[in-house]
């Protein structure tokens, strides 16, 4: 397969983009560290002698602990930005890569569809519950209380569903990832990152290896991140030197 440059645009700019994206991933993953670092050390400060022994930590200071949790809620914020801007960023990937290769690395994009679907069915359910409490709110009563309890169940129901799409969407985003290992000039390492990330998202689904998996998960990012820049760098060396073939024969 050889490789002209208008050819090549939308794969450069896939791969810039699936790089950013891992980029974001990775920093959320930290951020995520560091919030829950941060709870495990504030556990001690919340127990008491009663519950903890005479060991425990008594709260020293009302204003370290409010700081404490304004740091929290801050990091999980920006988690919670960081994600959304990695799955923008991956969203835009698959395009790029679904106009260089519809039939290999389309299927990126579908799951990418397949995944956006389901975080929609759980804002849905979110909508539902709110909705049902606010009526609960508003009137008292045996059926209120059924119709809350009704609620939740359907947000448990909706879920459900939405684990699925969304493990689904991961998987074929999964694949795309290991196709890219078959384009001539990527980094044959995709395959690798593909796969571990593919078992990151099965691995999370069993309660016991839930931590195995997102380590696999934080893995494969760092892969995908290296594997990205290390094919762009490549690509564009490749660019360059066709032009400067082009220049020299004209």
């Amino acid at each position: 397969m050889s490789f002209d440059y208008p050819v090549n645009e939308s794969l450069v700019n896939g791969l810039s983009d699936l790089k950013t994206g891992a980029l974001f991933s990775l920093i959320a993953y930290a951020l995520s560290f560091v919030v829950m670092l941060i709870a495990m050390s504030m556990m001690p400060s919340l127990m008491t002698p009663g519950m903890a022994g005479p060991k425990a930590f008594p709260v020293r200071s009302m204003a370290a602990l409010l700081g404490a949790l304004t740091l929290i809620v801050v990091a999980g914020i920006a988690v919670l930005v960081l994600a959304i801007l990695a799955f923008y960023k991956f969203y835009k990937a698959t395009g790029h890569l679904k106009e260089y290769d519809p039939s290999r690395l389309g299927i990126g994009r579908t799951g990418i569809l397949i995944s956006l679907a389901g975080l929609g069915v759980v804002i849905i359910g979110v909508l539902i519950l709110i909705a049902s409490l606010a009526g609960a709110g508003a009137s008292m009563g045996p059926q209120a209380l059924g119709g809350v309890l009704g609620a939740i169940f359907a947000l448990v129901g909706l879920i459900i569903i939405a684990a699925v799409l969304i493990i689904i969407g991961s998987v074929l985003f999964g694949i795309m990832i290991m196709r890219l290992a078959e384009v001539e000039g990527l980094d044959p390492g995709f395959k690798w990152a593909g796969i571990l990330y593919i078992a990151g998202v099965i691995l999370d689904l069993i309660p016991n290896l839930g931590v195995v998996g997102t380590i696999l998960g934080i893995v494969a990012t760092v892969l995908i991140y290296t594997y990205s820049k290390n094919s762009l760098e490549a690509l564009k060396s490749g660019i360059t030197s066709k032009k400067e073939e082009g220049e020299g024969l004209s």
